[in-house]
């Protein structure tokens, strides 16, 4: 889900960064999301017409039926502002390329029996039990809720959290440390971002829509 929202630019940096490295076959994978005061709208015309005024570009209808969602995690992260510390933007497709040894593009379109397969093989070079854990979620839902696709994005996503965290422990406890000093958490955490902060760059330095909210996609720095 897109956190930082475009106010009145026609696009957001990070998502022009993510298609430019995901080339031109995978890039259609990065949806735009939409402005703030379109996902206020109650209907997609509406929405729509207010996105194209103040971005000039209208809605898909894609982006439409993540309105719920889309709100939904706004409205929490804006209520709990100890959450955007906590709580990042990430896509599956560029986490499943650098899930690769040598960080190889990935051949296959994602919805396609080979795509999933490419997927399930990449994601089992960072997790033990992601064949089981992937059968067992394709017991559970029925495919009407939800599709084979999006339960590998939830497992790429998940995996590589961890191994975030896993490789930062020590970093995280400074963090823990920090904040009972009162040291506000500024740096990246292992964390690299689209677009590109650079070395030496901190949270300060990431782009902000409106509300305050980060306009950044993350993914880890090492595996």
């Amino acid at each position: 889900m897109p956190i930082g929202l475009p106010d009145k630019e026609p696009g957001r940096s990070c998502d022009q960064a993510l298609r430019k490295a995901l080339g031109r076959s995978f890039s259609s994978s990065v949806f735009s999301p939409p402005s703030r005061l379109a996902l206020a709208e109650s209907d997609y015309p509406s929405a729509s017409r207010v996105n194209h005024l103040l971005t000039g570009k209208k809605l898909t209808i894609q982006s439409w039926n993540l309105f719920p969602k889309i709100r939904e995690l706004d409205r929490i992260l804006l209520k709990n502002p100890s959450l955007q510390e906590r709580v990042f933007e990430s896509h599956p497709e560029w986490l499943f390329r650098i899930a690769h040894p040598q960080s190889i593009h990935l051949e296959y379109k994602k919805k396609t029996p080979e795509g999933l397969e490419e997927r399930l093989q990449r994601l089992s070079l960072h997790s033990l039990y992601a064949q089981k854990s992937y059968e067992d979620a394709l017991g559970r839902f029925p495919r009407s809720d939800v599709a084979r696709d999006d339960i590998l994005d939830a497992m790429i996503l998940a995996v590589m959290s961890a191994k975030s965290m896993w490789s930062n422990a020590l970093r995280e406890s400074q963090w823990e440390q920090d904040r009972e000093l009162g040291v506000p958490d500024v740096s990246l955490g292992g964390l690299r971002t689209f677009p590109e902060l650079g070395s030496g760059s901190s949270r300060q330095k990431v782009q902000r829509d409106g509300a305050g909210l980060p306009k950044a996609i993350w993914y880890p720095s090492t595996l």
